[in-house]
């Protein structure tokens, strides 16, 4: 037996030795995985772009163009240098969706502050700071304007065919593609900030103000209901016990079917929502 007791013990320690490892290796390889960038390879429509450019899908999931104010809900990331590692096939360019790159950007909408929202603009493939709601390439590292050092001026020709001088050149930022709701805004929405934010990342899109209420009322609605039903079966089944105390098995069951019923009613509650923030 105490042969058997140390087996044990030692067994543990060894289990515990393990798991100790494993959650320092997670600790470790973790952030080196958080900090490297991603990318991938897609075919273009059109010229070849310029490293630096933001992409967006054009005619399917393989092929993207330089973005515009058009494409701006399909943005894909930027263009990755020919020398990036990730992967590039010939015939192909390399757009990094993660990270931090390099980025086109220009003083069209003003001049870029470090924290700044970088979006599209109606130059094709150069990006601009964000000032309303819309999607948004990255979050500017450094800031931006006509003193910078690198700052080149040129004329340029907008989508809607109008001529403007700008000064354009490449900045840091930190690449993630999402919906960008602008704080000048937020007071004109009937929806918290929080709200509309967690329903655009759940919809993958921007969610109008009638599909997020929609959506909560529905879910609202479908809680309520289970919550009823819930209390009503726990306040029977207490009475119900007190009055019939041999009838306890059958009593219970009744009641698992209820909690049933009432988990049922909130899962579909959940999923309607959903698709409701989806389609709307």
């Amino acid at each position: 037996m105490k042969l058997l007791h140390i087996s044990r013990q030692r067994s543990i320690r060894a289990g515990a030795l393990v798991i100790v490892g494993l959650v320092l290796l997670a600790t470790v390889v973790a952030p080196l995985r958080a900090a490297a960038s991603t990318g991938q390879s897609f075919l273009v429509n059109g010229p070849a772009p310029t490293k630096g450019m933001l992409m967006s899908l054009a005619s399917n999931s393989d092929v993207v163009a330089p973005a515009t104010t058009n494409t701006a809900s399909s943005l894909v990331g930027v263009i990755a240098p020919v020398d990036s590692a990730f992967g590039g096939q010939s015939g192909k360019v390399n757009v990094q969706t993660d990270g931090v790159a390099n980025t086109l950007v220009s003083t069209l909408d003003g001049d870029i502050k470090a924290g700044d929202r970088i979006t599209v603009s109606a130059v094709a493939g150069i990006g601009t700071k964000a000032t309303t709601n819309g999607w948004i390439v990255g979050v500017a590292q450094t800031g931006f304007s006509s003193k910078s050092s690198g700052a080149v001026k040129t004329e340029v020709t907008t989508t809607s065919g109008a001529k403007t001088s700008l000064y354009v050149s490449t900045i840091p930022v930190s690449i993630k593609v999402t919906y960008y709701t602008s704080p000048d805004t937020v007071v004109k929405t009937v929806a918290p900030a929080w709200l509309q934010d967690l329903a655009n990342k759940l919809a993958n899109k921007h969610v109008s103000t009638q599909a997020l209420i929609l959506s909560f009322v529905l879910f609202l609605i479908g809680l309520i209901a289970a919550i009823v039903i819930v209390t009503s079966a726990i306040k029977n089944s207490f009475l119900s016990i007190a009055r019939q105390p041999l009838a306890k098995s059958q009593i219970v069951r009744i009641e698992l079917r209820s909690l049933a019923v009432a988990g049922g009613i909130l899962l579909f509650a959940l999923m309607t929502s959903f698709l409701l923030l989806r389609v709307l």
